[in-house]
C-alpha cells in the first residue's frame, strides 16, 4: 500500500506538470518520461525482493502518463508511448528474474544453515558414540583379558607335561595362537587410550621374522586343511 500510495503521487505529478501540446513542449514531455524511468529503474532494484510492491509502485506512476502520450495524437507522442510500453514490460521481467536469483540465494542460504545443523547433530552423534565405544572398552577390559589369560595357563601347563612330539609340536601351535590372540586383543582394549591421547604413535623398525612367524603358527593349520 506504502507503495502504490508512491507511484499514485508520481502519477498525479505526470497529470499536473504534463506540458501543454507542442512540439516546443516535446523535450519537457521527454524529460518527464525519463524521470519516471529513472524512479522505475530504481525501484526495481529496490522492491525486486517483492514484486507486487514494485507493480503496485510502476503501474499507477507510469500509465497515466503513457495514456497521455498515445492521446496527443502525434507520430512522435506515439513512439514515445509505445516506448513507455517496452520499457515497463523489460523492467517488469527485469524484476521476475532478479526476484528469482534473490530466492534462490535466500534458499541455499537456509538450505547451507540445515546441513550444517545436521552435520553438528551427527557429530554430536559420533562423539557420543565414540566415547560409549571407549567407556565399554574401558570397562570390559579386565573382564576380556581374564579367560584369555587363564588359556595360556593352561596352554604353558599342557606343555609341560609328558606329551609326545607331535603334541608338543601342536601345543607349542597353540601356545603361540593364544599369544597372538592376547596381542590383537591388547591392540583392540587399548583403541580407549588411543581415543584418550594417551598413546603416542612411534615410528620404529618391525622384526618382520617373529611377525611372520606368528602369521605363520595361526593359519598353517587352516591352509593345510585346504589344501
Amino acid at each position: 500500500w506504502g507503495s502504490g500510495l508512491a507511484g499514485s503521487l508520481w502519477g498525479v505529478m505526470a497529470l499536473a506538470f504534463f506540458p501543454p501540446n507542442g512540439s516546443e513542449f516535446a523535450q519537457y514531455q521527454y524529460l518527464l518520461m525519463m524521470m519516471l524511468s529513472g524512479m522505475g529503474t530504481a525501484a526495481a532494484f529496490a522492491q525486486a525482493s517483492y514484486p507486487r510492491a514494485f507493480r503496485a509502485f510502476m503501474l499507477p506512476a507510469c500509465v497515466p502518463f503513457t495514456i497521455l502520450l498515445f492521446l496527443q495524437g502525434t507520430t512522435l507522442h506515439t513512439i514515445y508511448g509505445v516506448g513507455s510500453i517496452l520499457y515497463m514490460l523489460s523492467i517488469d521481467r527485469f524484476v521476475v528474474v532478479l526476484n528469482g536469483s534473490i530466492l534462490e540465494a535466500y534458499h541455499m542460504r537456509f538450505a547451507n544453515q540445515d546441513l550444517v545443523e545436521q552435520l553438528a547433530k551427527q557429530n554430536d552423534v559420533v562423539k557420543q558414540a565414540s566415547a560409549a565405544k571407549s567407556k565399554f572398552l574401558a570397562s570390559a577390559s579386565h573382564d576380556l583379558r581374564q579367560p584369555l589369560h587363564a588359556m595360556e595357563l593352561f596352554a604353558e601347563a599342557l606343555q609341560q607335561t609328558s606329551l609326545t612330539q607331535a603334541s608338543q609340536h601342536i601345543t607349542e601351535k597353540l601356545r603361540k595362537s593364544v599369544a597372538a590372540m592376547r596381542s590383537l586383543l591388547d591392540t583392540l582394549l587399548d583403541i580407549s587410550k588411543l581415543d584418550a591421547g594417551v598413546i603416542k604413535p612411534q615410528a620404529m623398525s618391525v622384526g618382520l621374522a617373529r611377525l611372520l612367524g606368528l602369521i605363520h603358527s595361526e593359519f598353517s593349520g587352516l591352509a593345510q586343511s585346504k589344501g
